[in-house]
Formats: C-alpha cells, sequence, structure tokens
C-alpha cells in the first residue's frame, strides 16, 4: 500500500517525526516499526489504535460534517433540490462516511433530496469522479442545487446556482500526500 511505502520512505529518509491520516489498521505494521526506528508518529483524523503511535489528533466527524453541511445549506435556495455529496459510504473510511452522514442529515432533515457519490481515491480519482458526478448532476429530479464534500471537515462545502441549476459546484478533497485536488476543476 502507497501510504506504507511513504511511511517507511519517511523513516529511510530520518524523519523524527511523522503525521499520518492512515486510511486503515494496514498501517499498523508501518507505524510500530517507524516508532521501533525512533520517529514519532501521530495519527491524525482516523487511528491506527492498536499501534505504538505517539498521539491520535481526531474530528468529531458527525458533527464536522454536520457544521459543513449547515454551512452550504445557509447558501443553498429553498427546496426542492438535490445536493450531492462527494463523499463516502464505505464503512472502512469511518470517518469520511461520518462526516458524509452528518452532511446527509442536515440535507435531508432541510428537505432536500440527497446523492452520495464515492470518493475515488486512486491516481485516476479525480477524472474518474467528475465521469461519474456528470451524468447526475445533469439529470438530478430535482435539480442540482449543491454539492458538498463530504469529507468537508477537509475540504469545506462550495456551490453557487442561478434558477435551481448549479452555475459551478466544487468538492475539495484531500488527495493522499496532503495534496488539496479539486474534482470538478476538469470539468
Amino acid at each position: 500500500m502507497l501510504q506504507n511505502l511513504q511511511i517507511q520512505q519517511a523513516v529511510t529518509d530520518g524523519a523524527a517525526g511523522i503525521g499520518l491520516a492512515p486510511i486503515s489498521d494496514i498501517q499498523t505494521a508501518a507505524v510500530d516499526e517507524a516508532v521501533a526506528k525512533g520517529a514519532h508518529v501521530v495519527t491524525l483524523d482516523s487511528d491506527v489504535a492498536a499501534s505504538k503511535r505517539s498521539i491520535y489528533v481526531g474530528t468529531l466527524d458527525r458533527s464536522a460534517g454536520a457544521t459543513a453541511g449547515n454551512t452550504l445549506l445557509a447558501m443553498l435556495p429553498p427546496p426542492p433540490g438535490t445536493v450531492v455529496i462527494h463523499g463516502s459510504v464505505n464503512a472502512a473510511g469511518s470517518s469520511g462516511l461520518e462526516r458524509t452522514q452528518g452532511a446527509r442529515d442536515v440535507f435531508e432533515a432541510a428537505g432536500y433530496e440527497v446523492l452520495v457519490r464515492q470518493s475515488t481515491w486512486a491516481p485516476s480519482g479525480e477524472t474518474d469522479d467528475v465521469e461519474e458526478m456528470r451524468d447526475p448532476i445533469e439529470t438530478a429530479d430535482p435539480p442540482v442545487v449543491g454539492l458538498s464534500s463530504g469529507d468537508a471537515a477537509r475540504g469545506g462545502p462550495r456551490a453557487t446556482w442561478r434558477g435551481g441549476r448549479p452555475l459551478a459546484a466544487r468538492a475539495a478533497r484531500r488527495a493522499p500526500g496532503n495534496r488539496c485536488r479539486d474534482p470538478m476543476s476538469t470539468g
């Protein structure tokens, strides 16, 4: 897995400390090896609790998603409308799933239809996400009035609209290696 290789490379390069947002428990052995070689490891956002990491710094994910949802909600026209969440439906990524659910709860309680597109975490992710979201955005009934990142604690919701149709909709997400990417920038 790429993240394990990055941990190993950081240790090889002499890193005294590593900040890591682990994808799953599959990083436990790599974290333990880094600690055994003298690196301090801090897990952020998600944890490998069974590891020897130094500390975990987390987020109240459902609350963060609800906060992001309420932020976007204030910018939306009144229902009816559809909100697309670029987030997580995968239980293996529980942080993203909880943020997505927090935002979804807000939009549904306000009377919007909600569509969720699973973020693609791969080199082709940006292209795949744009292509997969294009048709649902163009054909949603009621029309799409907003697009939110389910990983909103990292990227935040952004949307503009006119007459119930989006003029520009963007979902920001953090890619591996702490690079921010905007999957709508090429679409």
